[in-house]
């Protein structure tokens, strides 16, 4: 049973049979009923990558019943995000950081959460949280800039994005995010 569990984690990981693989690891997971959480996350880790966080969502509780972890938390967490649930995603997420005061990737959660809910100034906060923790994060800081920008913070947001394209010099979200405020404030020289 094992080695078919490996097998169907193997094609969900590496994305070239994804499908595939993700039939096969739900068959084998429904056939052989693991105690192990790892095979439930992957399986939950693929239909998220896929896009469908509706069937991902039921694989992550069933982790979280055989093993509750910050990460399985935050997963489940951006899985209610994506499913517009963001009462529960903030009360998941908040679970882990209870947990797991410094893991920043909850943190960064967290701010998107917050953002969604149109909750700027605790998206804000949350996102900082996660810079202090790891300053190196690129996706976070674009977050930011752009709940900073959303706020009217235009100089703290161009700030953040330049942060996001030091951090990760090939961030096109970034950059395509910094010059878009560039040229909105007629600045056509400074994006170049």
């Amino acid at each position: 049973p094992e080695a078919a569990l490996y097998l169907a984690v193997a094609q969900t990981r590496d994305g070239s049979n994804r499908a595939q693989g993700i039939a096969q690891l739900e068959a084998a997971i429904a056939r052989h009923r693991p105690t192990a959480a790892e095979f439930y996350v992957e399986l939950a880790d693929a239909y998220s990558a896929d896009g469908d966080a509706g069937k991902a969502l039921p694989y992550y509780r069933e982790a979280l019943q055989r093993r509750p972890s910050a990460p399985n938390l935050r997963k489940l967490a951006a899985a209610l995000r994506a499913l517009n649930q963001l009462r529960e995603a903030a009360e998941t997420v908040l679970r882990g950081l209870a947990a797991v005061p410094a893991d920043y990737a909850s943190w960064h959660e967290l701010g998107l959460i917050r953002a969604a809910q149109q909750r700027d100034a605790d998206a804000v906060s949350a996102f900082e949280r996660a810079l202090a923790l790891n300053p190196e994060l690129p996706e976070t800081q674009n977050n930011l800039a752009a709940v900073r920008l959303r706020r009217g913070e235009t100089g703290r947001a161009e700030s953040a994005f330049r942060a996001a394209i030091r951090a990760d010099p090939s961030f096109a979200a970034a950059h395509a995010n910094l010059g878009n405020l560039l040229a909105h404030a007629g600045r056509f020289e400074a994006g170049e």
